[in-house]
């Protein structure tokens, strides 16, 4: 059976999110969402705006179920936190809801959609079918691409001004830093926790503009609501759907490149096994023409410096955080002290199949980095929304493109 990794991993993606999903859905039924807002109250700092924070969400009525708990609690409270504020059913089911759903959610489908287009590409007999095929792909992910990283680029600059108008709200201010980890609250705490004081949906900003519960809440001489719909929007729409098509024409393209058309080599294994080297002068040359692995390899020792390094070392996560990426530095080079170690004793080796595995791993560890770290630890690293969101978005996406620059341009 042919292609027996992609079947694998499509298979084993798709049973872990089944089984997340129904235990998550198991978890939402035990919880009770008027007895977990109680306990937020009871946790926080008490204050006058705290308590308003609080009396806001609970008879306010926004937080109806367990999944919109779920968000707030993830995206206000930090990962440590909310296990420290709610009962454990469902601070897992927040976890699971908020962090490890979604991600293998993305994982099942990009596996799911390239062996889809590879069952279809691999069905093609015509090769001007197959070229035009591939054009789409290659095509559709530029372009898809292209307007992701304006959409996104522009949600940052949106949420840099709105950052500056969310401070002069006090409410957001006070209330959302009266939690235990108040020393650890951020930016990114206030703007999430303003969503949940909205009277609507993005549908109805739409057609009436903003309606807020508290109208103590929102100045519209402080918070510039057009600019507020347009990053809503932005999020809500924009950004989820490029990012959709992105995905989907990136799998096809590298379907047409994994294909095994006419029982043959697909080019990408043809690629893998294409370059030999036999020599320490021939290594040390292709190695330093390599600019996708330096910059990859840049781009993962900036990840390793902030927010690996570059923090607080006040609580057991952030020397935890530190230790484990001072860890990683040395065991991501592995596949290239392989290479050098055969190079100085064997004097030959395979560099593409090196060079890909080097380049894979530096890909995921500085992705994995970044999405654990902030998002489950980004109350313990301290920063601007902006940052927050911006600093990740620029490493993930610079560690896709060098990887996907490698294989493409040097294949």
């Amino acid at each position: 059976m042919r292609h027996k990794f992609l079947y694998a991993t499509s298979l084993a993606t798709g049973l872990a999110f089944i089984s997340i999903l129904i235990t998550t859905c198991v978890l939402a039924s035990t919880i009770n969402v008027s007895d977990e807002l109680k306990k937020i109250a009871e946790f926080g700092q008490s204050n006058a705006e705290f308590d308003r924070y609080i009396n806001l969400l609970i008879d306010g009525g926004q937080i109806k179920n367990p999944f919109q708990l779920a968000t707030f609690s993830f995206w206000t409270e930090g990962f440590i936190t909310t296990y420290q504020i709610h009962s454990f059913a469902a601070a897992t089911f927040i976890f699971f809801w908020s962090f490890v759903l979604p991600i293998v959610a993305v994982a099942f489908g990009i596996n799911l959609v390239t062996m889809i287009s590879l069952i279809f590409v691999e069905r093609i007999r015509k090769e001007y079918q197959y070229k035009t095929l591939k054009a789409v792909g290659k095509w559709g992910m530029y372009s898809s691409f292209l307007v992701f990283a304006v959409c996104a680029i522009t949600f940052i600059i949106l949420i840099a001004f709105l950052e500056k108008q969310f401070d002069k709200v006090s409410l957001l201010d006070q209330g959302s830093k009266s939690f235990g980890s108040a020393e650890y609250q951020t930016d990114h705490t206030r703007i999430n926790s303003f969503n949940f004081f909205l009277n609507g949906t993005l549908a109805t900003m739409f057609g009436n503009g903003l309606i807020h519960v508290d109208s103590r809440i929102i100045d519209s001489t402080i918070i510039n609501t057009n600019m507020l719909i347009t990053t809503n929007i932005f999020l809500a729409v924009l950004i989820p759907i490029s990012l959709i098509c992105t995905i989907s024409f990136s799998s096809i393209w590298i379907a047409t490149f994994i294909s095994n058309r006419n029982n043959g080599l697909s080019k990408f294994s043809r690629w893998l096994g294409n370059v030999r080297i036999d020599s320490r002068r021939e290594f040390a040359g292709v190695i330093l023409r390599n600019w996708w692995f330096w910059i990859l390899a840049a781009c993962f020792l900036v990840t390793i410096i902030y927010p690996g390094l570059v923090h607080d070392y006040q609580t057991g996560t952030q020397i935890t955080i530190a230790v484990v990426s001072l860890v990683l530095l040395p065991v991501c080079f592995i596949p290239l002290f392989i290479a050098i170690y055969k190079i100085f004793k064997i004097r030959m080796f395979n560099y593409n199949k090196m060079m890909f595995a080097q380049i894979l791993c530096l890909s995921i560890t500085t992705t994995s980095l970044q999405v654990i770290i902030w998002a489950l630890f980004g109350e313990q690293i301290m920063g601007p929304a902006w940052l927050m969101i911006g600093f990740p978005l620029l490493t993930i996406i610079t560690s896709i493109l060098c990887t996907f620059g490698f294989i493409k341009w040097k294949s």
